[in-house]
């Protein structure tokens, strides 16, 4: 079975951008049918969703509070946390993708400026709508046992452009479904490869070695940059980052898997990085041209709200992309940029290096593929698979 995994495109700024090639000598635990249940013990709930209208065309599913329970790593400040020694060499190491070249094995510097996933196009969250079956079109389908039928708008379909990456929450069970590969039918049912079924009152993430629609199993609807929060300026939360290195071979949680691929001393997924408290946003300059780009005042508070998050809450380091990548919810259809007001080049400012991975000391890093299961989980084959 092929295992999702999370690579946003390089944006499209930065497509001109000739990147070092350093060559490189010379790669993710099992799959499992888990459920809220294989989740660690949560705390007290926190509320989700508001009792609005359900999404409608465009409108991302409103989600009034915190996600997962108080307790959560999701939701805890980490302002006054120790920095690990080796941060910077941490972040600098992950700066290298590892690409297989016509000559072998290559790392590939990335630019350091952080995007916005918003032209790309985030994880879609939805919530409400007409009672839908979901089905899997594999035999290994993580929690996709047989048929579910869940509440989606009718008119907003999985982005196949997006590995079918989609979310459905549940206000009445207080579900998440996480689809990986999902597409919608001719019936109108929506079909997918892979789901992984979250406690919205739960710890947000999962034990060790179950996979999720994150390469580092964590919710693809976690840690995202809301258009809520944004209308309000107040995000409080962890936000997801991927990084274009993560360490390949382990992962320290909250991540349960990981789909790193850097065999240097790189950051492991499940890593929190925090902003420095003294980073202040200015005008993004295009890396490619050196041009400013536009920054009116309406950017910089968002830009502003985003940075005192990173600041206060840190982001999780959730997979591998590009270039860095803070994670944007996606708006239903095709009203991304209106529903968050976001560009994707208001923090080109912030380089990776401005951040600080916090203490990895007294965390457990978890050898992966799990040494102690003797299937392959990274095996690519699977005959059930009908398309790509």
């Amino acid at each position: 079975m092929k295992l999702p995994h999370t690579r946003p495109a390089l944006p499209a700024v930065a497509l001109g951008l000739l990147l070092v090639l350093v060559p490189s000598a010379c790669s993710s635990g099992s799959s499992s049918a888990g459920s809220a249940a294989e989740q660690p013990s949560s705390g007290e709930p926190s509320p989700l969703l508001g009792d609005g209208p359900a999404a409608g065309p465009g409108t991302p599913a409103a989600l009034d509070e915190d996600l997962f329970s108080v307790e959560s790593p999701w939701n805890v400040a980490v302002e006054d946390a120790p920095v690990d020694p080796d941060s910077a060499a941490l972040l600098d190491q992950s700066l290298l993708r590892t690409l297989e070249g016509p000559d072998g094995v290559v790392n590939e510097r990335a630019v350091a400026n952080v995007y916005l996933d918003v032209r790309e196009g985030g994880p879609t969250v939805v919530a409400g709508g007409v009672p839908t079956v979901l089905t899997c079109r594999q035999d290994r389908c993580g929690d996709g046992t047989g048929e579910l039928t869940v509440p989606v708008p009718d008119d907003v379909d999985p982005d196949p452009l997006q590995d079918g990456r989609f979310t459905v929450l549940d206000p009445a069970t207080r579900t998440g479904y996480d689809l990986w590969r999902a597409r919608r039918e001719d019936d109108g049912t929506i079909s997918y490869y892979f789901l992984r079924r979250w406690d919205l009152d739960g710890p947000g993430f999962s034990r060790p070695y179950v996979e999720g629609a994150r390469g580092s199993g964590l919710p693809l609807f976690a840690g995202l940059v809301r258009p809520d929060e944004l209308t309000s300026c107040r995000i409080d939360h962890a936000l997801a980052l991927s990084v274009p290195g993560p360490a390949a071979g382990s992962f320290v949680q909250p991540a349960s898997s990981t789909d790193g691929d850097n065999t240097g001393v790189a950051v492991p997924e499940g890593a929190r990085l925090r902003l420095r408290p003294d980073f202040l946003a200015e005008a993004p300059v295009d890396p490619v041209t050196g041009s400013t780009l536009p920054f009116d005042a309406a950017q910089r508070d968002r830009a502003d709200c985003i940075v005192t998050a990173l600041q206060r809450y840190g982001a999780f380091v959730v997979g591998r992309a590009d270039v860095p990548t803070l994670h944007v919810q996606s708006a239903a259809g095709d009203a991304d940029d209106e529903a968050t007001g976001l560009t994707g080049d208001e923090l080109l400012s912030l380089g990776l290096d401005d951040f600080e991975v916090l203490d990895l000391d007294g965390l457990t890093r978890y050898p992966y593929p799990d040494p102690t299961d003797p299937t392959d989980p990274t095996d690519p084959t699977d005959p059930t698979e009908d398309d790509r």
